[in-house]
């Protein structure tokens, strides 16, 4: 892995580029088999437009301003000129997405970070024990995708179209643009720890193989993206994005492992119809101390506390299946604090 500078210039290089690109080891194999590559697959297999408009959604977000581009990818070779997967590191496949955010993070946060006790991430190499630690989640989703996530929700005697839906609606339903923000940072002291590298890989890992598995069977695939409305689906989104305050807003970033900082808070805001972003980047920082979160004691009022119950619900209807587990958790830690002060 090569010594790279990140900052700006190296991020916007990365959203734009074209091509794949090996940044691992020299004795570090490639742990997606050659005929399972996305690139593979697209030149073996005729593939629905459905099913690529789908595929390249995150891609077009982070080119959307650049319009000369954007329509450059209305063609046949768009899987090799933009893809969502053009990074090899350390043997693992990196979202083009998640990439970009990650680094823009290191390189927008007004606070240190450390990684296995190096402080002040400046490089590629200072990243390398994520990298590394990544890939063996990777390695692990890409590997157990249908028995984690697929066969323990099918019903009895299931068919091929039983296990094609639950693919389809494992890729449709779990909002994966939420998954790939920044790094998730756990606080110490001056400091922030970045952790978590084994669970991003994983679920990259999980992403990168459903989409293996609907490439090679188009003719299964197709019929329920063709009915899949897209349009529709991103109105309804938005709408219910606008009517979200910023207390919900927040506490959803910090469930989602979305970083608010002065420099994205409005940004953020935005994307969800609102302009308050130094709001949300205050409410985000009370949120991020679990006593914030899950408190209740004799000051409390009874109006108070089930304004907090009530709030974590909508949250937890408001974020992807795989970031229930902590708000799930600390909802139900709520609730037996309100009991226990009889609230």
């Amino acid at each position: 892995m090569k010594d790279i500078l990140i900052d700006i210039k190296l991020i916007d290089q990365l959203k734009n580029i074209s091509g794949f690109f090996n940044w691992s080891s020299n004795k570090t194999s490639i742990i997606v088999p050659w005929d399972f590559m996305h690139e593979i697959l697209f030149d073996n297999n005729s593939i629905d437009k459905s099913i690529t408009e789908f595929y390249f959604k995150s891609t077009r977000k982070l080119l959307e301003k650049k319009s000369c581009r954007s329509k450059a990818i209305d063609n046949d070779l768009e899987h090799l000129l933009y893809s969502p997967y053009p990074f090899i590191i350390e043997g693992a496949f990196f979202s083009r997405e998640s990439l970009c955010n990650k680094l823009n993070g290191v390189v927008q946060n007004n606070f240190d970070m450390h990684l296995n006790g190096k402080k002040n991430i400046k490089t590629f190499l200072d990243l390398k024990p994520y990298f590394t630690e990544y890939a063996e989640g990777f390695r692990k989703g890409f590997n157990e995708f249908e028995n984690d996530k697929i066969k323990p929700h099918l019903p009895m005697f299931a068919n091929r179209e039983d296990f094609s839906y639950k693919v389809f609606e494992y890729l449709t339903r779990n909002k994966t643009w939420t998954n790939r923000g920044g790094f998730t940072l756990l606080r110490e002291a001056n400091t922030h720890k970045i952790y978590s590298a084994f669970n991003d890989g994983q679920l990259e890992g999980y992403y990168y193989k459903a989409w293996c598995i609907i490439f090679s069977q188009n003719r299964l695939f197709a019929p329920l993206f063709q009915k899949h409305s897209y349009s529709a689906n991103f109105k309804v989104e938005s709408k219910a994005k606008a009517k979200l305050t910023i207390h919900q807003i927040a506490l959803i970033c910090v469930y989602e492992n979305i970083t608010v900082t002065r420099k994205n808070c409005n940004k953020i805001i935005e994307s969800f119809g609102l302009s308050s972003g130094e709001a949300l980047y205050q409410k985000f920082r009370y949120y991020t101390s679990q006593s914030n979160r899950t408190g209740i004691d004799d000051n409390s009022t009874s109006k108070k506390v089930k304004n907090k119950i009530r709030l974590h619900e909508i949250v937890i209807e408001n974020i992807s299946n795989d970031h229930t587990e902590k708000a799930v958790r600390e909802l139900k830690l709520i609730k037996e604090r309100a009991k226990k002060y009889n609230y």
